[in-house]
């Protein structure tokens, strides 16, 4: 009998980095994510505007010791994700437990998908910086095992020490590519030789592959590296690096990728540009949920010491491009003329409040499953109890209760931040809520029958808040692109799908009882108020011409008279 095992490529960490995460905005989702875990309440993104643009992930957290950094960061699937141990408080600074959003220990492979080159910087309170440097590209190299990369790491007591030797660590980083090491104490000068032998060998092979990604060779990546212009300016966002904070981590990305280069455009824009920029700012705007009740009493605390930003920087000078100011809140889209607020049980019934055409319905809502919609109940397919909240408005103005500049105003709004949503402890899940996403079928039941069905990505705000705790089945897939597809989350589909329909069909489609009377008044009342529009248009109108004649009938009146 033999034992037999797997072994580990180094492309294995491509897989489920730069090509398993579905986008640039989930990666950066991911690492706030990550940041949020290590309880910061400052995260941000800053872009910097450069001959070699630059990207910063930054975050106040409880950051990392040398430790740490080797046995946890350096770990690809930790147990701290998979278990249920609660972070230290001291590392908690003081804020309420958190629940932890991270669950596969692979979210922070996320930054591959930014850029090639990452120097990371992370700092814990009382201790010394720790400061790395990594080349995803590495791991692209099919001919090596994981064992053969390595990163040159250092410690210092200030950031200036950390880029006055960032040359030596370039040097070294290299050496993954031109293996030239001075020999391990470790392994012997035949094992050493034979390992530079090896990795040569499979950097030659490498370079005569058919198909390489971007074209990329070992020179490439070489020269590449050696041209870093890393500086301690790229950390004018950090809030360690401005004093006011002992700890955090600080990931600098250098080769970035499109999406990021996108924002540091200036228009005209392409479509494409134009639509990169649209899906990543409407992406992370809603990072942490803003139809929560901010008046709710039992909110974490984290709704009001969290804060995320995306800057970019041109000479030193930044511009927020995502941020605190820059959204949507819950007070906002209350204001729209339908709504639907309120909790489904673990059951699959609805209960709670129903406004339409701007008037709050006097009784409670209750909302059943269709007879055809299963519940499972076992522990391993449950779906649970979750929250929904649910804002529209009427797109055509002569069936709207808004008045002119409210309708205009919520449909500029919309097609900015418009989309139904999931959060799970209050952090978006994605990709729900995005126009190309139609998890609940909104689109599809429009498309064969747009009055009855009512429902538009364009026209609705609102999310489903589900929790890890009243929600254990519903897990995020590998590349964070939603939810695995099992039972809970078909169930979880087949509640709200029946929920919105019939909704549609009793309070808001054409076939509601509701709409056919109220909606003659509405229209009726828009008429009157176009013809009152247009009626001051033509005193507007008539006052113009009058004064024209006036002016020029005085300035010929001296000549008459005489």
């Amino acid at each position: 009998m033999k034992r037999s095992g797997f072994k580990t490529r180094a492309r294995t960490i491509d897989h489920l980095g730069r090509e398993q995460v579905a986008d640039c905005p989930t990666a950066i989702s991911e690492l706030w994510k990550n940041a949020f875990d290590a309880y910061a309440t400052d995260v941000a993104l800053d872009l910097f505007d450069e001959k070699s643009p630059v990207a910063v992930v930054s975050d106040n957290g409880h950051g990392m010791s040398l430790t740490e950094f080797q046995d946890r960061w350096l770990v690809i699937g930790t147990e701290s994700k998979a278990t249920a141990d609660p972070v230290p408080k001291s590392d908690r600074k003081g804020l309420q437990e958190r629940v932890k959003q991270g669950q596969k220990g692979i979210g922070r492979l996320s930054c591959a998908n930014l850029g090639p080159i990452l120097l990371l910087v992370s700092k814990r309170s009382g201790e010394d910086f720790v400061v790395s440097l990594l080349d995803w590209r590495l791991f692209e190299n099919p001919y090596l095992n994981l064992a053969d990369i390595f990163f040159p790491t250092i410690e210092v007591t200030d950031l200036e020490q950390a880029f006055e030797r960032l040359p030596s660590m370039v040097d070294e980083l290299v050496q993954n590519i031109a293996p030239h090491r001075t020999p391990d104490s470790n392994e012997s000068d035949t094992m050493q030789r034979e390992n530079a032998r090896r990795i040569t060998k499979a950097w030659e092979d490498f370079d005569n592959l058919p198909e390489r990604a971007g074209g990329v060779t070992s020179k490439s990546i070489v020269e590449s590296i050696r041209e870093l212009n890393f500086s301690l300016k790229h950390l004018s966002g950090w809030v360690v690096a401005q004093g006011d904070s002992d700890s955090g981590t600080a990931l600098l990305v250098s080769g970035i990728n499109y999406d990021l280069r996108s924002q540091l455009l200036s228009p005209p824009f392409t479509q494409t540009v134009a639509r990169t920029r649209k899906n990543f700012r409407e992406t992370l705007a809603s990072f942490l949920d803003p139809f929560v009740d901010p008046d709710d009493g039992d909110l974490p605390d984290y709704f009001a010491d969290f804060s995320y930003q995306v800057r970019t920087w041109k000479d030193e000078i930044s511009k927020t491009i995502v941020g605190p100011e820059i959204g949507i809140s819950r007070r906002d889209v209350l204001k729209l003329e339908h709504c639907i607020v309120g909790d489904v049980d673990t059951e699959g019934v609805f209960r709670g409040r129903i406004k339409a055409w701007g008037k709050w319905l006097p009784d409670e809502v209750k909302i059943r499953p269709a007879p055809d919609v299963q519940i499972p109940t076992r522990v391993d397919t449950r779906l649970g109890s979750f929250e929904l909240f649910i804002s529209a408005m009427e797109f055509d103005y002569m069936k709207s209760t808004h008045d002119k500049a409210e309708h205009d105003r919520f449909r500029e709004i919309a097609e900015l931040y418009a989309g139904f949503m999931i959060f799970r402890d209050g952090l978006r899940v994605l990709p729900y809520g995005r126009s190309d996403n139609d998890f609940f079928e909104i689109d599809d039941r429009r498309s064969r029958h747009a009055g009855r069905e009512f429902w538009n990505h364009r026209q609705m705000f609102g999310r489903i808040g589900i929790t890890r705790f009243g929600n254990p089945n519903l897990k995020d897939k590998a590349g964070r692109e939603g939810v695995i597809d099992n039972r809970a989350a078909k169930a979880l589909r087949d509640v709200v799908v029946n929920l919105l329909m019939q909704s549609a069909r009793k309070y808001f489609g054409t076939d509601a009882p509701i709409r056919k009377e109220l909606l003659p008044e509405v229209k009726e009342n828009k008429k009157q108020e176009r013809d009152a529009e247009n009626r001051q248009k033509l005193r507007a109108k008539n006052k113009r011409t009058f004064a024209r004649n006036l002016k020029d009938g005085l300035e010929i009146l001296p000549s008459l008279v005489r």
